[in-house]
């Protein structure tokens, strides 16, 4: 069988689609000798996938033609199955394939202040015709599909829910020689509090500094706050509540660090902090509980469901809640232990070659 994997968020820096593109790709190498792969992109980016190279193919093209060409070049490749891994679907017109696309949410249609016009109107109008001709939908958690078939009214049958999976050095100890090595590269000289996202209205990090802000003096002088993730253009107005609050020494912007050294980050934090207001699926608070990081999330969208248990789970807008759970976490460490433990246990059920197996049932039903 010939399956052609769709992954042009792979051109860009890497994230969240990312991480779900590249490990599912570099799970099915290993796991189905029998299907050949392509792996379908539009430009070069050697350090997104390596180990992924032989299986390339370039296709450049813009995003209308993606909608409107793509399909046209796929019928002409012999493809048995094409899948889209990302939250796209090309218009597809009596293909000669099976086609799966990922919808992992909705959030521009639940949460439309979080996006431009253009992308509210693409999921409003365009991606609920486009999925009518897809096979399958898959997504990541039983919100977004309940979303799924709120906003778009797609049959529950076709729709599949496949949760992702973290890489198995998660759950390792890690020397702690290379962990001062990474502190000295990093110049951590605090103890501190962690949380990986993109820096945007949507990951709500607001409320990280409003808590933090009314923390005792004690924990204030003690700790410090790193932010893992790209700044986007909304990272300006949480700068300025920064400089508010007079909190500049107290919060870093690292940016986009390398995939290899987040693990040192939760394995080295003294609690993460997740106060998203919508998730799809929620990926770094599993990599933390893999790693043996206490957790402190949101109760919004899929958290409760992807979390099952094992964090603290608060009302992503109640400051007062969210100072009260970090100085908890910080100064008890029965309650940080409880998380510490509850998290390991509850993380090992979320593993990359699990997921990649109930793709291929997918692709091969």
């Amino acid at each position: 069988m010939k399956t052609g994997l769709i992954f042009y968020q792979g051109d860009w820096v890497a994230g969240g689609l990312w991480r779900y593109g590249y490990s599912l790709a570099t799970e099915f190498l290993k796991l189905d000798a029998n299907n050949e792969y392509k792996l379908i992109h539009g430009h070069k980016k050697p350090e997104n996938f390596l180990g992924l190279e032989h299986i390339e193919e370039l296709i450049p093209l813009n995003s209308w033609q993606k909608i409107l060409k793509l399909p046209q070049i796929l019928n002409k490749n012999n493809f048995d199955v094409v899948h889209v891994t990302e939250n796209a679907c090309p218009l597809f017109i009596r293909p000669k394939y099976k086609v799966l696309v990922n919808m992992h949410d909705l959030m521009p249609l639940a949460l439309p202040q979080a996006v431009n016009k253009k992308t509210f109107l693409y999921y409003k109008f365009y991606l609920p015709q486009a999925l009518k001709r897809v096979d399958c939908i898959i997504t990541s958690s039983q919100h977004s599909k309940n979303d799924l078939i709120k906003f778009y009214g797609i049959d529950d049958k076709k729709i599949k829910i496949i949760y992702h999976g973290i890489p198995s050095h998660f759950f390792g100890d890690i020397d702690s020689g290379k962990l001062e090595y990474f502190k000295n590269k990093y110049k951590i000289t605090h103890p501190f509090l962690l949380s990986v996202s993109g820096i945007n209205f949507r990951k709500n990090l607001k409320i990280v500094f409003e808590a933090f802000n009314i923390l005792p003096k004690s924990i204030k002088q003690e700790y410090k706050i790193l932010l893992v993730g790209k700044a986007e253009s909304e990272a300006d107005p949480a700068r300025q509540l920064i400089k508010k609050m007079n909190l500049e020494d107290s919060v870093r912007f690292l940016g986009y660090v390398p995939e290899d050294d987040l693990l040192y980050f939760y394995k080295l934090a003294s609690v993460f902090l997740f106060p998203s207001l919508y998730e799809g699926f929620g990926l770094p608070v599993i990599e933390a509980m893999a790693a043996g990081c206490p957790v402190i999330s949101s109760d919004a969208t899929c958290l409760p469901e992807i979390t099952g248990g094992a964090a603290l789970l608060l009302d992503p807008n109640k400051i007062i809640d969210w100072s009260e759970a970090m100085s908890n976490v910080l100064t008890n460490s029965k309650i940080k232990d409880n998380l510490i433990n509850k998290g390991k246990n509850h993380a090992q059920q979320f593993t990359w070659e699990k997921s990649a197996k109930e793709h291929l049932k997918c692709y091969y039903d």
